[in-house]
């Protein structure tokens, strides 16, 4: 059986991969996630999943697949990152209240060939555009309280099913999640994933099938001709 890693710890995409993948291992790679300005907000989250996974690489994990996501908020052309603080994430929901935003997720999926040092990666990004609802101080406090905008893009979850901070989603959800399902399926099978044997779909990836998805790109590479 192949050997499939997702570098990243975040809960959220470990619990995505694994409705398509039954058995995988996952990798934390140390990653400078800052840019120097210069990077259009639209070409960050490819930028960082592609340094995630050089980074995973040169860390010399045994892979046949390795899978590295990023996940950014545009807000009005600007980055909303990882809130800093509680204060920090107040900011960010009321700045997105009742307005609409994008989500930019890339993923980098890296396939090594067997006996051999070659590798290819594939690059896709996924953009989809969220409408928050006019969601109340006090919903917001309450939400903070339970310390879940702690770790998360633009300070929310879309699904939180207490705050449900999300009233329209045009595109794939579960890329704003973190990891667009579809996307990764079909670039696991463009590296030459075995589709057949390895997949264990189930209702959610029935539902993701019908997603917006992003345009793929496959490319030979050693990943040490990518600028970052």
């Amino acid at each position: 059986m192949s050997q499939v890693i997702l570098a990243s710890s975040s809960p959220r995409r470990k619990e995505l991969l694994s409705t398509i993948i039954a058995e995988f291992d996952s990798f934390s790679p140390d990653v400078d996630e800052s840019t120097d300005g210069l990077i259009p907000p639209y070409d960050v989250s490819g930028l960082l999943a592609v340094r995630k996974a050089r980074t995973a690489v040169t860390a010399q994990i045994s892979f046949d697949y390795l899978i590295a996501s990023d996940t950014v908020v545009i807000s009005e052309g600007e980055i909303l990152g990882k809130p800093d603080d509680r204060f920090h994430a107040r900011k960010m929901l009321m700045e997105l209240r009742n307005k609409t935003h994008e989500v930019s997720t890339s993923v980098a999926v890296v396939s090594r060939e067997s006996n051999t040092t070659e590798l290819a990666i594939s690059l896709v990004t996924n953009l989809s555009r969220v409408t928050m609802r006019p969601y109340s101080d006090l919903e917001v406090s309450s939400f903070l309280d339970r310390g879940e905008a702690d770790d998360k893009a633009g300070g929310y979850a879309i699904q939180d099913l207490e705050f449900h901070p999300v009233s329209e989603c045009d595109g794939c959800t579960c890329a704003v999640m973190g990891l667009p399902i579809q996307d990764v399926v079909l670039q696991l099978a463009l590296v030459g994933f075995d589709v057949v044997s390895s997949f264990t779909p189930n209702r959610i990836y029935d539902h993701c099938k019908s997603c917006l998805r992003g345009d793929l790109i496959l490319e030979p590479c050693d990943l040490s001709d990518v600028s970052f």
